[in-house]
């Protein structure tokens, strides 16, 4: 079952014991391309603090949810490591956080990559930049974190808007992630390609994208304006299910 994170977005979250807050933003790996952890505001219960929950402790949503139920107590979340979103999450805070949980970490026993291309790519020296959502141009050298000390993750929402780059030129920006709703995989992206033909979206599978460049604001992918033009329009998640389009290859 596929699911919208634009949909879930705004979502609320029930613990074992009551209403959590709000999904306000998702933060995904940008090697595997997975979700990896929810972020929700916590609204009036905690003062509008924002708090990180993982996937892994959802239930499998059904149709008719009003509410995501979390696998959590409230009390389990108010005691939580704090995050400054402001800011590259470092490996060790998310190490913290599944220390905390008792859960062994994500990236303990998996491959590096699913994809062959990092959608960030590290200098000769195997440095990441830091992610400087402002900045036009890569930061001097002084300016990068170790690779090491880095995890790979990503805001879903400051992707949206990113202008989407063919082969051949602009073509549109990208809109929303269609992710499968057991395993988190983000499986297709859905673009907006109304600046080149009137107002259609279409769906492209991840291994479409051959990087996201975070200085330019663009998403590049390996694919012609045509390619992308005669890709399938988006109406709606149901339909994109029925394609299955973007699933996952090995």
């Amino acid at each position: 079952m596929l699911k919208s994170l634009n949909l879930l977005r705004g979502h609320a979250l029930a613990a074992i014991d009551g209403e959590i807050g709000r999904i306000k933003d998702a933060l995904f790996d940008d090697q595997q391309w997975v979700v990896r952890y929810l972020v929700v505001n916590t609204g009036d219960w905690l003062s509008g603090r924002d708090v990180l929950i993982s996937p892994r402790s959802l239930e499998l949503p059904s149709p008719s949810q009003v509410h995501l139920n979390v696998r959590l107590t409230r009390e389990q979340v108010r005691n939580s490591p704090d995050v400054d979103f402001e800011k590259p999450i470092p490996r060790q805070i998310e190490q913290d956080f599944y220390s905390y949980y008792g859960w062994t970490p994500y990236w303990v026993g998996f491959p590096l990559e699913l994809f062959p291309s990092a959608i960030i790519t590290p200098d000769m020296h195997g440095n990441v930049p830091v992610d400087r959502r402002n900045e036009t141009s890569t930061p001097p050298a002084e300016q990068v974190l170790p690779r090491e000390e880095m995890s790979h993750l990503r805001s879903a929402r400051e992707i949206e808007g990113y202008h989407l780059h063919a082969i051949d030129g602009d073509i549109g920006h990208l809109v929303d992630y269609l992710i499968s709703a057991d395993s988190w995989q983000i499986q297709s992206i859905v673009a907006d390609t109304k600046n080149w033909w009137a107002g259609k979206r279409v769906i492209l599978p991840v291994r479409a994208f051959e990087r996201i460049d975070w200085y330019h604001r663009l998403a590049r992918t390996r694919l012609t304006r045509e390619q992308i033009k005669t890709s399938p329009e988006f109406t709606s998640v149901e339909a994109a299910e029925a394609h299955q389009v973007g699933a996952p290859s090995n």
